[in-house]
């Protein structure tokens, strides 16, 4: 079947044993889905392929193959986390080889954060687009497909190499406000997935063994509540420091709850979607908008809808009400207090909380006979001080919540324009990640 436009996921793969396959950052990032509903709004023929999937399933494509067989003209690669930097150029060079006047462009985190250097340095990439794409992306596919034309100097967001071969940053940028990011539709975004019914199987790391695919039992939808993040927690990528050099971002815009609700009871009325993830608090001290989308919920499904929420704080009062009156029972809360010693959160995590009240809460949900997960963070600078506190909040949990699940996870790359990026000394960080071109030997080797 003729498309338009392939959106195109590329996991970091790597050959963990012999016969073994791992593909890390499984899962896709969610504006895929709102910018395939709007190109296929404006009249285009989008899908997005999901590469992992293409390996285990089946097909086995071949990527540059399936490219010139579906008739496409644009081809849009996401390289968001920078695991995926190796991988997702490796694909865009084996695209571009055997189609080279398929119009290739990149975008998400990473690659807006080093735009002009990728352009600089792989020119089989066309073009970047820095920071949000619904809008930009339609612009660009009007000119290159409706149009035929290479003028891109009107495309918001855009970083283009021109036909003299010059680098050009576009001075228009747009960044959705809150009447757009309503209108955009990412429930129905599901239907341009190919092999949707096994995409949202896929979980943050698919392990391949010959056949045999480890995917979860369940499909999980990530939600997409609002843009922006008020914090500044020094590990992370999306906090409001680096959305604002990124996008241009510079508060959180926060979706209807109604229209938020919806899209989940869409999913789930489809059987498209099992389970739904929020990754991104937007109010995390008052909570108020998922509360919203909870009460909602609550009202259309009754008890039927099963969530997996992330509080950036601490759970709210009237958070924990609705969590246990809306929603089914083995939904959970996730709490990520990341560092174990009191005085290190404080540092790092800007919705910040001492031991006790974290204790306290955990008390509160088993009382409530709430689910919750409680994850800490094997950080760069980890010390003996930070590994026996963390043990003994875990004996602590352990005690209180038998049930509460506690996981450990070592976070060994750098995100991109994170605090700990920019300022490593501040933050007893040696690690070395400065430009694009160390992102991409990292993942390449495996590191990161």
């Amino acid at each position: 079947m003729e498309k338009d436009i392939l959106l195109i996921h590329v996991p970091q793969c790597y050959r963990a044993e012999q016969e073994k396959l791992e593909f890390h950052v499984g899962i896709m990032p969610m504006g895929f889905y709102s910018i395939a509903s709007q190109l296929a709004k404006a009249g285009f023929q989008p899908e997005i392929l999901h590469l992992a999937v293409e390996v285990f399933l089946g097909d086995k494509i071949l990527i540059a193959k399936y490219v010139r067989e579906t008739g496409c003209k644009m081809v849009g690669l996401s390289l968001h986390w920078y695991q995926q930097s190796f991988d997702t150029l490796m694909v865009a060079e084996l695209i571009k080889k055997s189609n080279p006047d398929v119009f290739i462009f990149l975008g998400g985190y990473t690659a807006s954060a080093y735009a002009e250097e990728i352009l600089a340095k792989y020119p089989f990439v066309d073009a970047v687009v820095k920071g949000e794409g619904e809008v930009p992306c339609n612009s660009l596919a009007e000119q290159i497909i409706k149009n035929n034309s290479h003028d891109l100097s009107q495309v918001s967001n855009l970083y283009w190499r021109n036909e003299e071969g010059h680098i050009v940053k576009n001075e228009k940028t747009w960044v959705a406000n809150r009447e757009e990011l309503n209108s955009f539709d990412f429930a129905e975004g599901v239907k341009y997935l190919k092999h949707s019914d096994t995409c949202l199987n896929v979980p943050i790391v698919l392990e391949l063994n010959k056949t045999i695919a480890y995917l979860d039992k369940v499909k999980t939808f990530v939600v997409c509540s609002n843009r922006g993040c008020a914090g500044n927690c020094a590990w992370c990528g999306g906090g409001l420091r680096a959305s604002e050099i990124i996008t241009g971002r510079k508060c959180v815009t926060v979706r209807e709850p109604k229209i938020v609700a919806d899209e989940i009871w869409r999913l789930y009325e489809k059987k498209q979607a099992d389970r739904f993830y929020f990754c991104n608090d937007p109010l995390p001290m008052t909570q108020e908008n998922i509360i919203g989308i909870m009460d909602i919920l609550g009202k259309q499904a009754m008890g039927k809808i099963k969530i997996d929420y992330e509080c950036f704080a601490l759970p709210t009062e009237k958070f924990l009400q609705s969590f246990k009156k809306n929603l089914h029972q083995d939904s959970q809360v996730i709490l990520s207090p990341d560092y174990a010693l009191q005085e290190k959160r404080r540092e790092c995590k800007t919705f910040t909380y001492t031991n006790k009240e974290l204790l306290n809460s955990i008390a509160k949900m088993e009382a409530m006979e709430i689910k919750n997960q409680v994850y800490f963070g094997i950080m760069p600078d980890d010390d003996e001080a930070e590994r026996n506190e963390r043990e003994r909040l875990k004996a602590e949990i352990e005690k209180i919540s038998p049930e509460t699940e506690v996981l450990v996870q070592k976070i060994i790359g750098i995100d991109p324009l994170s605090l700990w990026q920019l300022e490593p000394e501040k933050y007893g960080i040696t690690q070395n990640l400065r430009s694009f071109a160390d992102y991409y030997e990292a993942s390449k080797n495996g590191r990161i």
